[in-house]
């Protein structure tokens, strides 16, 4: 499959995890790995692997211990499982069970909503210091950086590296250039860099600076 649109689900062994035994309890494990969760189980099921390849997963051996960058050079047994986060929900709330609630908004569903255009078989990282090069404005940021760390905006269910590209001698043009994070420490572990092209600048900040909006719905 290709992995442009992927993030990646860990999919853990633990004796205090889901009951896999049934049908039904490998259908439960397979719906939450397509919503991008965490998963936990009880033993290693390769009828749950069948089970999610059968539906466009890659899966592979595997799940490496740590994250953000504190490698505690430990391996947990389980695998990893490639979904594509183009099909996770557009918007969705996070209640944490302590009172507190964040909404997570889906950059795919932003992006198409936008409408944001796919600038095919081009090189996100060549065309972005191309530009810059050429002296247009180029900012570059990070979702992680800022995305949902208050209750008034949402975080982004899979976070992006990007480059906002203006160059208003050509009609104002603005190009997004960006990569997708898969998963685990945020310095590394991104899809290739990819360009979309919006028709105007507030288009484009839409998809990178979105607003709550179920949040608020629950408090109207």
């Amino acid at each position: 499959m290709s992995h442009k649109n992927c993030i990646e689900v860990k999919v853990t062994v633990d004796a205090k995890g889901i009951n896999t035994r049934r049908h039904s309890g490998r259908a439960q494990v397979v719906q939450q790995v397509l919503k991008g969760e965490r998963v936990n189980i009880q033993y290693k099921s390769k009828i749950l692997k069948k089970m999610l390849e059968s539906v466009g997963c890659e899966v592979r051996d595997g799940v490496t211990g740590g994250c953000y960058g504190a490698r505690d050079g430990s391996s947990s047994e389980g695998f990893t499982v490639w979904i594509d986060a183009s099909e996770l929900p557009d918007r969705e709330i996070m209640d944490y069970g302590d009172g507190t609630k964040q909404e997570l908004v889906n950059i795919f569903s932003l992006i198409e909503n936008y409408g944001g255009e796919l600038i095919e078989d081009l090189d996100g990282d060549v065309f972005s210091d191309a530009c810059e090069d050429l002296g247009l404005k180029v900012s570059r940021n990070n979702t992680y950086n800022y995305a949902g760390h208050d209750a008034e905006t949402p975080a982004f269910k899979v976070d992006a590296d990007f480059a906002v590209i203006e160059n208003e001698d050509a009609g104002g043009s603005v190009f997004l250039s960006i990569k997708f994070h898969c998963g685990g420490d945020i310095r590394g572990n991104y899809t290739d860099r990819v360009v979309y092209k919006f028709g105007s600048i507030d288009d484009l900040y839409g998809v990178l600076y979105p607003t709550c909006e179920l949040l608020n719905q629950e408090e109207a």
